[in-house]
């Protein structure tokens, strides 16, 4: 079984379309989805009707939940806050429901467990960028793989047997017997690692690998409609840079 892995596509057509253009190359079985489907982009609703026409295994994120008053956007900056606030009028009804039906946590059969932000505490929407705080999700991993988003940053984790956590290179993650692992593909549609090319990643059970891609896309296209859409010159301006 071949997975998709995608999270944070956040409102940008461009980014997702040629996400999926990469993984209709990559023979993908399943499609998996790890929040964050809207927010900051203005394709919002495009954006959700080609998520569930794949009928993927998927989780809410944050940017989610504040779409469908879940969650409390006091805490967003100033710019997420404005375009949330725009995304929440603009999006279908008929999204919001498919939104608000979607649960925090999913476990597969595949040994994976799917989860937005931290597996310990989910409904908080906290991160996972050190090891530190790995050490909790694996504390609440009872699976061998958990996949994640949310930081906007490709990044792994392994836990041997004896509980030790270390941070490992991203780019193919060998998934050996006896260790846990925590691995975020990065984002679709909002990469912040400084490489703007939208990020995936591809789960292989049979070779028991993991491997993070990037593709590029059409960037100007996406920042033309934000800036048409009157929101915050910062979110298109940092789609250029991956930042």
């Amino acid at each position: 079984m071949r997975y998709a892995l995608l999270s944070d596509v956040h409102g940008n057509l461009e980014a997702l379309d040629a996400v999926l253009a990469a993984c209709s190359r990559a023979r993908i079985d399943r499609f998996v989805f790890l929040g964050d489907l809207v927010g900051y982009g203005a394709d919002p609703n495009a954006c959700c009707q080609c998520v569930r026409a794949l009928d993927p295994i998927a989780v809410v994120g944050n940017h989610d939940a504040a779409a469908i008053d879940r969650l409390d956007t006091s805490y967003f900056n100033p710019h997420a806050r404005r375009s949330m606030d725009w995304c929440r009028a603009a999006l279908d009804d008929s999204h919001k429901r498919y939104l608000r039906a979607l649960p925090y946590v999913v476990r597969v059969d595949d040994g994976l467990t799917l989860f937005h932000a931290t597996l310990h505490d989910p409904e908080s929407f906290g991160y996972v960028t050190d090891e530190i705080d790995a050490m909790m999700s694996f504390h609440c991993l009872d699976s061998q793989l958990g996949v994640f988003g949310h930081s906007h940053v490709p990044d792994a984790f392994r836990c041997d047997t004896t509980g030790i956590v270390e941070r490992i290179p991203v780019d193919a993650v060998a998934l050996e017997a006896g260790a846990r692992f925590l691995v975020n593909p990065g984002s679709v549609g909002q990469p912040r690692d400084g490489d703007p090319r939208a990020a995936f990643g591809i789960l292989d059970t049979d070779t028991r690998t993991v491997t993070t891609h990037r593709v590029p896309y059409d960037i100007e296209t996406a920042q033309r409609k934000i800036h048409a859409a009157g929101l915050p010159r910062l979110i298109y301006r940092r789609l250029a840079v991956g930042q």
